[in-house]
């Protein structure tokens, strides 16, 4: 996992780090010297659970979304395990997963060279999902070997991945998009500092900072920002369950991500949902 600024992007990286982390051998985080507090909830998580090895990377933000896959390339290069999962920030996988993910990495032979995962992207709340989204499905469990890499912006592997074997479901849950206070800052960032050569994110990034300053005093600016934003996606209502670490998000709205740190303790219950 790569993270920087994870509370002021709305990244709820505490339940996705509670979601795996009991079945990981190690599991690898890079910080990209966070200035929100990002850090010391990750150090605090760090000292609750050993297999966590905790770094501090600076980012370089250029380019169309690569330096996350650079990022996380670099943090891959420091795994010592047969098998690497990349799970993002935003991501909260369903304890439905555990048991599968280490059936699938515990020495067995395999009849495949990875492993795909589908997902559910959730979009302005925590109860509709895109039924469009960029991508549906990603590879995310690989061999770790060096011409297995992650690419593009970090959502999927590429290398020497055939034959890829699919995990149908339990999907993997993604609340990137999720806060709505927290949505304005990322955008505007993303505009500055990423897409600048993407004339849709050019022309947001000054309304998107004039709303972040009056956010407080004015959230109907912000819902005709989100209507514009949302207009060409293609939305349902979710109806299922939701892991376990992520229960706790629906109790708290979703104006902003706001970190809690008893999520740590929460015991997970790792049961099987099928053989997919």
């Amino acid at each position: 996992m790569i993270i920087k600024n994870g509370i002021r992007n709305g990244y709820p990286f505490l339940e996705s780090i509670r979601s795996m982390v009991d079945i990981a051998d190690e599991f690898l985080i890079s910080d990209g010297y966070s200035e929100d507090g990002t850090y010391d909830l990750l150090e605090t998580a760090s000292k609750k659970f050993p297999n966590i090895k905790l770094y501090r990377d600076p980012w370089s933000c250029s380019g169309y979304g690569e330096f996350i896959a650079v990022m996380t390339n670099k943090l891959k290069e420091r795994a010592q395990c047969e098998w690497v999962y990349n799970l993002q920030a935003d991501e909260i996988i369903h304890e439905g997963m555990l048991s599968k993910l280490k059936r699938l990495t515990d020495g067995s032979p395999s009849q495949f060279g990875s492993y795909a995962v589908t997902f559910l992207h959730f979009v302005g709340d925590f109860y509709h999902v895109e039924t469009n989204p960029g991508y549906d499905t990603a590879v995310r469990l690989v061999p770790n070997v060096e011409k297995n890499y992650v690419a593009d912006d970090g959502w999927t592997f590429r290398g020497e991945l055939e034959p890829i074997g699919l995990i149908k479901s339990p999907p993997l849950f993604h609340f990137g998009w999720v806060f709505s206070k927290d949505n304005i800052f990322k955008r505007k960032n993303q505009a500055e500092n990423i897409h600048r050569e993407q004339e849709s994110y050019q022309q947001d990034y000054e309304f998107c900072k004039e709303i972040e300053e009056k956010f407080d005093e004015n959230p109907d600016m912000f819902l005709g920002w989100q209507r514009k934003m949302l207009s060409y996606r293609k939305i349902r209502k979710y109806v299922g369950d939701y892991p376990q670490a992520a229960l706790r998000l629906l109790t708290r709205g979703n104006v902003s991500y706001e970190p809690d740190l008893e999520i740590l303790d929460l015991a997970i219950t790792p049961h099987v949902v099928s053989q997919n």
